[in-house]
């Protein structure tokens, strides 16, 4: 059976009838919420998990981790998702943040790690020759570890008793401790990177240096980065422009085109509201539209710009400058992308605005949108589907900014 098969003979329209006949009740919701492009000619394959339809190794990894079916689900490394993201936050370098994740995930290469991979080596710690190499014990339990931090100034990390998790959480803690220099603060990622190095240098290059050497070496990277990337904390003198927040007219020749459309998701329907000026700022139409319930605000924001572009198109409009106040649908249109919330919809607005060649689309604020956003509302003061005024109502020519009201 093909998909087409299921709609009603000579229109892209689901047949109800059918669907409740060969579908489970569930799926016909599922599938009756799918939008019917009368101008797609043809299929796709697109990947589902991400925005824009496009595989990504990340996307790939958390289907992995969390869709497919338990016998073929790949275990998440350990660590608390909260404590990652953090990491990968830190202004700090790249090569630090990949080991502070591997640490919290359990991936450095330890003796103890290594023997979890049936390497046959001796688990112990060659340094201090008492317990196992765990991640834990190289970076704050062992002795010389130990030393390190107490010669950075830092007695947090000399309890045994305490896990990795809690050992790097109190990185974290440090970090907030406004009382010290940001330097200071920022110093323990660099210590554990800097303890690491010093382990790795005893096993295999053998040079077994004192505690305060490898402190030294770390005041001196967090120095050297700090100078390199001045702080985001430090107040700069700028110039700060304040973006305007009145209607400005378009260029000589053309028509703007201001829309907006509303969404409640308790509603039965969602509505748009435009307003047409030309050159001069004078007013040529405004209105608004009940139209179909969607299921997102983006859905309600594109499927307004559909119907307000089939309408420009209807009245013979051509040079048309179109703006919205919602940046990532204006991104999806003008960068060409695809997306997998709007779906058959962008086909539809594609078609539609290839028949206006000269057309263009910009986002802006929602103050100079302001009588768009008050016509698309008022779909919920009414009982009509549709209302046009060939001169602007009285509650709209105060948003309409002076000199441009009538």
């Amino acid at each position: 059976m093909h998909v087409e098969e299921l709609w009603k003979p000579g229109i892209r329209e689901w047949d109800e009838a059918k669907l409740v006949q060969l579908l489970a009740p569930e799926d016909v919701e599922i599938v009756k919420s799918i939008r019917l492009s009368r101008f797609a000619n043809e299929d796709v394959f697109v990947w589902p998990y991400t925005t824009n339809t496009v595989y990504t190794v990340k996307s790939g990894y958390w289907v992995a981790t969390h869709v497919v079916e338990d016998g073929e689900r790949i275990e998440p490394p350990p660590g608390p998702i909260e404590v990652k993201k953090k990491i990968w936050k830190l202004q700090i370098p790249p090569k630090i943040q990949h080991f502070l994740w591997k640490t919290i995930a359990g991936a450095i290469p330890t003796a103890e790690r290594l023997c979890s991979r049936i390497l046959n080596i001796d688990p112990m710690c060659q340094r201090c020759c008492l317990y196992e190499e765990t991640i834990n014990h190289v970076l704050f339990n062992c002795q010389h570890a130990n030393s390190i931090w107490r010669c950075a100034g830092f007695t947090q990390f000399d309890r045994s008793d305490i896990s990795l998790e809690d050992n790097i959480r109190m990185l974290f803690q440090i970090l907030e401790m406004q009382s010290l220099t940001e330097e200071k603060r920022f110093l323990p990622m660099w210590m554990s990177w800097m303890i690491w190095k010093s382990r790795n240098d005893f096993l295999f290059a053998h040079r077994n240096v004192h505690p305060q050497n490898d402190v030294e070496k770390g005041v001196q990277a967090v120095a050297e980065w700090f100078i390199a990337n001045p702080s985001t904390t430090i107040q700069e003198r700028r110039i700060c422009v304040t973006p305007t927040s009145c209607w400005e007219p378009p260029s000589s020749g053309w028509l703007k085109c201001n829309f907006d459309s509303t969404y409640r998701s308790s509603a039965s329907c969602m509505g748009v509201g435009w307003i047409i000026r030309d050159d001069k700022g004078q007013y040529i139409e405004s209105g608004w539209a009940k139209l179909p319930q969607v299921d997102t605000p983006l859905q309600a924001e594109a499927n307004g710009f559909l119907y307000v572009v089939q309408r420009i198109w209807s009245k013979g409009m051509r040079n048309v400058w179109f703006e919205g106040d919602s940046l990532q649908l204006t991104n999806v249109i003008n960068k060409w992308e695809e997306n997998t919330e709007l779906g058959n919809i962008l086909i539809d607005i594609r078609h539609w605005i290839s028949l206006l060649p000269l057309c263009s689309l910009a986002q802006v604020n929602r103050e100079k949108n302001q009588a768009a956003d008050l016509l698309s509302k008022c779909i919920y003061d009414s009982v009509d589907f549709f209302m046009l005024y060939a001169s602007p109502p009285q509650w709209l020519v105060k948003y309409l900014y002076a000199p441009f009201t009538i």
